[in-house]
C-alpha cells in the first residue's frame, strides 16, 4: 500500500524500530525483528536532501503455536515525496516451510537485491531504478497506487533458500506470480528470480557475488518486470579495508539510454549494528554526495 505523507511514513519507521521492547514487553516473547533503517542526506547541486530510508520485518508468533503475525516496511520518505510498501501476512510455518497471506513480500524482492538500496538509497528507490530491480508489485505500490493482495511461501533446503508468491491486484485486474532462488557454497553466493503478470509483463534477475579474501565481488543483470523499464546490469567490488572499514565501488548501467551510475562509498561499523556511511555518486553525468547513518536490526 503506497501512501504520499511523508510524516506519516517517518513515524511508521521509528514505531517499527521500537516493536521487539514493545512486545516483549507485553510478554509475547521470541519476536524476530530484522531489516535497516538509515537516515541519508545528500549535497548536490547546492541543494540537501534530507532522507529516511527502511526495510524492516518484525514477526509475532501467535499462542505459542505454528500461528503468527508479520508485518514490515520497504521505502523511502524525503522532502518531497514518500514512495514505500507496507506489508501485513498472517503466517504458518510448517517444518521447513513458511506460508503467509495478505500482503506479502514478492519473492522476487528476496534475492538479487541491488547493492545500491544499501549505500544509496536516495537513487537505489527512485521509480526508475524500482522498476528494473524489484517487484512490479513493489513498484506500483510505491509508485502505483496499487493494493496488492497475495499468498507466499518460502523455505530453506540445506544451502538453498527459496521463495514462491502470488498477488491479486483489483484496480488493475493484474495478476502476478514471481519466485526466487539463492544458494551459497563455500566462497560463492549465487541468487536468481522470475516474475510474470496477467497483462505479459515478465522479468528476471541473476546475480554472483564471489568473496575472495577480503575482496567481495559480484554482478547482477535485472531484466525489468515492469513493460516499458529499462533493463540495466550492475558490478560492484568491496574491499573489508580494517575492522570496522569497508571501501566498495559500483557501477549500475541502463541497456538503452546507457545511463550510469558510478560510486566509490566508505562504510564505517559503529559497534555490532551501526553504520556511517560517505558516498561520492555520478548518476548520468551528476555529481553528488550521499551522508548516512544506518541500523541493522
Amino acid at each position: 500500500m503506497a501512501e504520499r505523507h511523508g510524516t506519516g511514513l517517518a513515524a511508521a519507521l521509528i514505531l517499527g524500530a521500537t516493536l521487539p521492547a514493545q512486545a516483549g514487553s507485553l510478554g509475547f516473547g521470541n519476536t524476530e525483528f530484522e531489516g535497516r533503517l538509515a537516515a541519508v542526506t545528500r549535497l548536490e547541486d547546492q541543494r540537501i536532501t534530507p532522507a529516511l530510508s527502511g526495510d524492516l520485518s518484525f514477526a509475532l508468533p501467535l499462542f505459542g503455536g505454528p500461528l503468527g503475525l508479520e508485518i514490515g516496511l520497504f521505502g523511502l520518505a524525503t522532502d518531497l515525496d514518500t514512495p514505500h510498501e507496507t506489508y501485513g501476512t498472517l503466517t504458518l510455518e510448517l517444518a521447513a516451510v513458511k506460508l503467509a497471506a495478505g500482503v506479502p513480500r514478492p519473492a522476487f524482492d528476496g534475492v538479487a537485491v541491488s547493492v545500491l538500496d544499501r549505500l544509496v538509497p536516495i537513487s537505489g528507490l527512485d521509480e526508475a531504478r524500482i522498476a528494473t530491480t524489484r517487484s512490479r508489485v513493489t513498484w506500483g505500490a510505491m509508485y502505483g497506487h496499487y493494493l496488492p493482495l497475495g499468498l507466499s511461501a518460502s523455505g530453506q533446503s540445506g544451502a538453498i533458500g527459496w521463495a514462491v508468491s502470488a498477488h491479486q491486484v483489483d484496480q488493475q485486474d493484474l495478476q502476478v506470480v514471481g519466485a526466487g532462488l539463492d544458494w551459497q557454497s563455500g566462497d560463492w553466493s549465487l541468487a536468481a528470480a522470475l516474475e510474470w503478470a496477467s497483462d505479459g509483463g515478465f522479468g528476471g534477475k541473476v546475480q554472483a557475488v564471489r568473496q575472495i579474501g577480503d575482496i567481495r565481488l559480484g554482478g547482477t543483470v535485472f531484466v525489468a518486470p515492469l513493460p516499458g523499464a529499462e533493463d540495466r546490469g550492475e558490478a560492484f567490488v568491496s574491499w573489508h579495508a580494517g575492522q570496522h572499514l569497508d571501501l566498495t565501488g559500483a557501477l549500475q548501467v541502463a541497456r538503452d539510454s546507457g545511463d550510469a551510475l558510478a560510486l566509490m562509498a566508505a562504510d564505517y561499523g559503529i559497534g555490532d549494528r551501526g553504520h556511517l556511511t560517505a558516498a561520492l555518486i555520478s548518476d548520468a553525468g551528476d555529481p553528488a554526495l550521499d551522508l548516512g547513518l544506518g541500523w541493522d536490526f
